[in-house]
């Protein structure tokens, strides 16, 4: 299966603070600070994400294992697009793929993901791929051009193979020359925004116009990541976004008898 090649990385971060006291001379009555109001507190620049300077991003490694820390025993659904085309005056396949995992344990997931290849010809390949993770098994159901098969089998991973996936492609990505950062708001929601130009994807190929931009929010999810590059004469871009966080449920598909009957598990 697709996450099954995904590599493991980790660990954590902490944060701090201080207080005051002042005297002017008055043994008899010490002077209390004022409290803070409630709006300044609320107002305070939030520590920087991990791995995060001034300067920009330094340290992805710290990144990413703080964003599988924050996505440790939620549920989520996480969001990817894939697309490959050829640059303006050039001809060529077009590829495109979309796909939603929901999660809501390590072992208890929906993943759903559909490829589609435009040919020169003007023709179109199609395929699906439905995976459905109960606790205890797998079962998965392939589709292409028509044609439907089944697999399954026992789950055997301890960790959340997802979070990992998504960590392994920031960490794959965000390499660039350059990196710019700063907290924006996105639909009423504080994030800290990253960007960076300049660098080459984890093929090694030298590729032309290669950006990236992230968002990362206060819980330490990197809640948006988008790439795009352009390698030789194909145009290249891959994003993936966070939705339902504490909120997604997994419910098991209407192909499940089948795939069961299929396999005997």
């Amino acid at each position: 299966m697709r996450w099954q090649l995904v590599a493991v990385v980790g660990l954590l971060l902490t944060t701090a603070g201080c207080t005051g006291f002042a005297d002017f001379g008055n043994e008899a009555t010490p002077v209390t600070p004022a409290p803070v109001p409630t709006e300044r507190a609320e107002a305070r620049t939030p520590a920087l994400p991990a791995g995060v300077t001034d300067a920009g991003l330094q340290q992805t490694d710290r990144l990413v294992a703080a964003h599988r820390q924050a996505l440790a025993n939620r549920s989520y659904t996480f969001n990817e697009l894939y697309s490959q085309r050829q640059a303006a005056g050039t001809d060529g396949e077009r590829l495109h793929r979309s796909e939603t995992t929901r999660v809501t344990g390590v072992s208890t997931y929906r993943h759903e993901l559909v490829r589609q290849t435009m040919l020169v010809n003007g023709s179109v390949r199609r395929y699906a791929q439905s995976t459905y993770g109960d606790g205890t098994h797998w079962y998965e159901r392939q589709s292409e051009d028509g044609d439907v098969r089944y697999t399954a089998g026992t789950i055997r991973f301890t960790s959340d193979q997802f979070a990992y996936e998504s960590a392994f492609y920031v960490e794959q990505y965000a390499d660039a020359n350059w990196t710019a950062n700063g907290w924006v708001r996105r639909d009423g929601e504080r994030y800290y925004r990253i960007r960076g130009v300049g660098g080459r994807p984890p093929s090694g190929v030298p590729a032309k116009e290669y950006r990236f931009d992230m968002l990362v929010g206060t819980d330490g999810v990197v809640h948006r990541f988008e790439v795009a590059y352009t390698v030789g004469s194909r145009v290249v871009r891959y994003e993936f976004w966070y939705t339902g966080l504490d909120e997604t449920r997994v419910d098991p598909p209407d192909w499940l008898p089948a795939a069961e009957d299929a396999t005997g598990v």
